[in-house]
């Protein structure tokens, strides 16, 4: 209320859902553009609206490609109407049958509770959760991994397990093949260990015996050589490159 003026802003739908206008058909014209419309009523009066349009962020196409082609479902889930997350769904390469529209902080939590319960494989699904608003803190924490763009609102990075701080969805495909190199490098070192002691313990505790006796110094710099090639094993991960 502004001088004992009740103004209101809010989705067309809300507003214009109760009162007759003559801006119903210019919304209607819009959102079937793509657009997301926001009304403004004077004491109940529906006066004037906005129609927002989003632009695609860069790299989105490409990123949700490549998340594709690695065997990621990708959905979109969205407060703008219909035809504005069909629009941008479209342009991504989004199937419009993984698009939820309208939706409000507690329905997105419902999508990925929803996503985690289907089946893969006997498996759990990962859910991972990409969002910047604090409209999607809710569903952040409540997603296997919750991804915050850098740029987003404080209560959004609280709420996720990593932070895009260059904003770049780029980044995003960059982690997920980061964590696939990881695991190599986990299993190799476990497989390399195990062959390792598998072959030189029988040999420490005598199975060689009388033809070959092995000394302690030469166990320990066996050991220690077992532990180096752990180490630089892994640290072929600072080799990684983020693919630009």
């Amino acid at each position: 209320s502004i001088f004992g003026v009740n103004i209101q802003v809010a989705s067309a739908k809300h507003l214009l859902s109760t009162t007759s206008s003559a801006l119903s058909s210019w919304v209607d014209t819009s959102q079937e553009d793509g657009s997301t419309v926001l009304a403004v009523a004077v004491d109940g009066v529906p006066v004037a609206s906005v129609a927002l349009q989003d632009e695609l962020a860069p790299h989105a196409r490409s990123c949700v490609a490549e998340l594709q082609v690695q065997g990621a479902q990708v959905w979109m889930c969205t407060g703008d109407n219909r035809s504005a997350a069909l629009k941008i769904a479209k342009a991504c390469g989004i199937d419009p049958s993984h698009v939820v529209s309208e939706a409000l902080p507690n329905d997105k939590v419902v999508i990925v509770e929803r996503l985690k319960a289907l089946p893969n494989n006997n498996m759990h699904p990962v859910v991972v959760m990409v969002g910047d608003g604090v409209n999607d803190a809710p569903a952040l924490a409540a997603a296997d991994i919750g991804v915050a763009i850098g740029a987003g609102h404080n209560v959004t990075v609280d709420a996720a397990d990593m932070v895009l701080v260059n904003s770049d969805l780029r980044d995003l495909t960059d982690f997920f093949r980061l964590s696939r190199q990881t695991l190599r490098t986990i299993w190799g070192n476990f497989g390399f260990s195990l062959v390792f002691n598998m072959c030189a313990l029988p040999i420490a505790a005598g199975a060689l015996w009388p033809v070959y006796v092995m000394t302690p110094q030469m166990a320990v710099c066996l050991m220690l050589g077992s532990s180096l090639s752990v180490v630089l094993n892994s640290l072929t991960l600072k080799n990684f490159k983020p693919q630009r």
